[in-house]
């Protein structure tokens, strides 16, 4: 078990103890009081409608021990006072990452992330304890509190998640990576990153200087292979040039089955993950290319693939009331929309349903380029299998506009604005019946997951 010092943990910080006598140990950092257990430390964080010091008698009776915060406690115990617990958190994950951990594998990318993440979390727990991102908390508060949730692992792989320039150098002095994964350079959040050389360019960011690093990249992206500072290892998808590359793939309406070749060497047979399409077993291949840099079995590797479980809205397939659902709700832009189509098409082609129904929400936070990628996705989906459309929003209009470009029947495009939910809801209704399919994808904020209920 992990045990941290109080007055380390301050000087780290540079923070002050009061009302501590000695120098006693805590465990895990935490800035939810619900989520607080015996000898733990209560990260006192302000809200957008509370204040985090309201909380500190309930963090106290589940176990808290002490108080890191930047307004001193009404309550009589021990706390440490800090000018931003936000920056504190930062720099005592940072000093607790090279203290406490052994290893540590850093996924970002613009689409995959979460999904490469928790592969590559599932391979390295066949041969031990790790430590892993949980959930969104992949951001410059969630990151460092990963880190502080650590009880007894040496190996740790952490999600890097940015959405505005400057993020990545904060996450990068937190992780530290000994291996750090791009998946891919896309469009999402180019309204606040920029172009995709723009985004490259921060994404890169998470080697930090980069001396004992491996960074592992698709192959075949330039943004990503013009400096040769650091080892590159490449994963594709039948390629000849990749380091490690998918051959001989399979798709089912449970998963994809698949090879991956290692270059100049083995090739690792009969690999399962429990996503559709070429994106899951590209997904696959990097969690392949993490094992084998830590020195992962084939049979570790293999099984930790098998074991891998879809986490949240993403690629959730279901059935209700006697039409099957593919739930993609998680984030929405231009190429995890080519992949949840790619797969929905893989399902179509098994469950071969009466009618195949795509309910897509806007694409959010695309900046100038919105409009045309809108209207790109409504061209695609035209000469697709989908036999329906709803769109939902402002923004989605223009995926209903690219289907009608593209030759879609316009009685069989539905369009709605952001006020109109319930409309939208009730030609979902209509159109979903027994023995149908339907796709629903749509930015987080977009909330298309209620449309189920």
């Amino acid at each position: 078990m992990i045990k941290r010092s109080v007055y380390e943990l301050a000087a780290v910080c540079g923070g002050r103890v009061y009302n501590c006598l000695c120098d006693f140990e805590i465990g895990i950092i935490v800035n939810n009081d619900k989520h607080c257990v015996k000898n733990c430390c209560y990260a006192s964080i302000d809200g957008e409608n509370h204040k985090g010091n309201e909380f500190v008698l309930s963090a106290v009776k589940n176990g808290a021990t002490v108080i890191l915060c930047q307004t001193p406690p009404n309550e009589n115990i021990p706390y440490v006072l800090v000018p931003s617990v936000s920056k504190a958190l930062c720099d005592i994950a940072a000093y607790y990452r090279v203290k406490e951990l052994k290893n540590v594998v850093a996924v970002t990318g613009s689409v995959g992330k979460t999904t490469v993440k928790e592969m590559c979390a599932s391979v390295i727990a066949q041969s031990g304890a790790v430590l892993k991102t949980e959930g969104n908390k992949n951001n410059l508060l969630g990151l460092p509190l990963t880190v502080l949730s650590n009880t007894d692992s040496e190996i740790a792989v952490l999600e890097a998640g940015i959405s505005e320039r400057g993020e990545m150098d904060r996450l990068a002095d937190i992780c530290r990576p000994d291996v750090a994964v791009i998946t891919n350079i896309g469009l999402m959040h180019g309204e606040t990153l920029g172009s995709r050389e723009d985004i490259a360019r921060e994404k890169l960011k998470i080697i930090g200087d980069g001396a004992k690093c491996t960074l592992i990249v698709p192959v075949g992206e330039p943004l990503l292979s013009q400096n040769n500072a650091y080892k590159t290892v490449t994963v594709g998808y039948e390629s000849e040039n990749a380091d490690y590359s998918v051959f001989n793939a399979e798709f089912t309406e449970d998963g994809s089955l698949f090879d991956v070749k290692i270059k100049g060497g083995d090739i690792i047979e009969g690999l399962f993950v429990s996503v559709i399409g070429r994106h899951g077993c590209i997904d696959g291949a990097f969690a392949v290319a993490v094992g084998k840099t830590l020195g992962i079995s084939e049979n570790e590797i293999r099984n930790g693939l098998m074991r891998y479980k879809t986490v949240g809205d993403r690629q959730n397939i279901t059935v209700k009331n006697g039409f099957t659902v593919m739930r993609d709700c998680y984030n929405f832009g231009p190429e995890s929309a080519n992949a949840a189509l790619e797969a929905f098409s893989v399902l179509c082609d098994k469950r071969k349903p009466c009618r195949s129904v795509a309910m897509l929400g806007s694409m959010l936070e695309l900046g100038k380029i919105s409009e045309s990628e809108h209207i790109k996705l409504g061209k695609h989906i035209a000469k697709s299998k989908i036999t329906h459309l709803i769109t939902v929003g402002d923004l989605a209009q223009n995926i209903a506009l690219g289907a009608l470009m593209g030759g879609m029947d316009k009685e069989n495009v539905y369009a709605f604005k952001d006020g109109e939910r319930s409309e939208a809801k009730a030609a979902l209704d209509k159109l979903c019946i027994s023995g149908s399919a339907l796709l629903l994808k749509g930015s987080r904020g977009m909330k298309m997951e209620d449309f189920l209920i």
